[in-house]
């Protein structure tokens, strides 16, 4: 039951990044400041913006998905 959950999280969760990437660039980076050294860098979020938007919605939405259809029984 609780990995249901955890998937509705996730989906919201990858959903709101991906919203956020899309609309609030400069949050992202923002947070690439803090984190740059350990996995990203300013021109890899600059070419791939869009892309990594719209692969974090599209994961979203399945574990959403996932997660309500476990729920609500098919």
């Amino acid at each position: 039951m609780i990995a249901y959950y955890f998937k509705i999280f996730l989906g919201l969760f990858f959903i709101l990044l991906g919203l956020i990437y899309i609309y609030r660039p400069n949050i992202v980076y923002k947070i690439n400041d803090i984190i740059k050294e350990v996995f990203l860098n300013n021109s890899y979020i600059a070419m791939l913006r869009i892309k990594l938007a719209f692969l974090f919605i599209l994961l979203g939405i399945i574990f959403f998905y996932m997660g309500i259809t476990k729920i609500c029984g098919n």
